[in-house]
């Protein structure tokens, strides 16, 4: 024939498949529950409340300060000293700090805009993640657990047939060729679920040990 089935010897791909990260919804519904502390959301939440009692504050100083003095005086008629209390109430005819009102409420309003604007997009990224996690998950499974498997079957089928003679050289190397291209899609839609999980845990802020758990599956030989 021309050829040695030598040449056709079987890869061990175990030390490049090793696990997949198995798709737990318990997990997702609790990373889900985490999504109203996000960070954003959460820094967006303290800018409003910064923003609410700056305002607060401006509102309480419309009002002025009472001044009350103490003293004594003396009262030649009576012949002693007498406590002289006095109360002094500034009238804000003028000056009733409005300007400062409204540029405080202007800001808040603002504050609770970019809260509203930033909850719509955390949102709208968790829902893409979610989506591109499930689609890769479900890639990655379908490769697993059929697609590979076939291909591998395949691959020892023509090289058993190549060495009795019923397959030609071509049809084999073909058959590996196969194997060879569904292996490399299922290395790229793992690496994708990955990626994706980190995207989660980024705009979750939760820590890479919080990812799900690895469910340890052997590659196909």
């Amino acid at each position: 024939m021309g050829q040695s089935a030598s040449n056709l010897a079987p890869i061990n791909w175990a030390p490049l498949v090793e696990s997949t990260v198995a798709l737990n919804p318990a997990f997702m519904n609790q990373q889900a529950g985490r999504l109203a502390d996000a960070p954003a959301l959460r820094q967006a939440r303290l800018e409003v409340d910064r923003r609410r009692a700056l305002t607060d504050l401006e509102e309480a100083r419309r009002i002025p300060d009472i001044t009350v003095t103490l003293g004594t005086k003396r009262s030649e008629e009576l012949g002693r000293n007498q406590a002289v209390i006095g109360l002094a109430l500034p009238l804000p005819l003028w000056d009733r700090n409005q300007g400062n009102v409204l540029q405080a409420m202007r800001l808040q309003d603002k504050a609770e805009a970019d809260l509203a604007a930033m909850q719509i997009r955390v949102d709208n990224q968790w829902t893409q993640l979610t989506e591109r996690y499930q689609a890769a998950h479900a890639e990655v499974q379908t490769l697993q657990q059929d697609v590979l498997p076939g291909a591998q079957s395949a691959w020892q089928a023509a090289v058993t047939g190549f060495e009795l003679g019923k397959f030609s050289f071509l049809e084999t190397l073909d058959a590996q060729r196969t194997l060879f291209q569904a292996r490399a899609q299922y290395l790229r839609a793992l690496a994708e679920m990955h990626r994706t999980a980190a995207d989660i845990d980024r705009l979750l802020g939760t820590e890479a040990s919080e990812a799900p758990p690895a469910s340890s599956e052997k590659a196909h030989q």
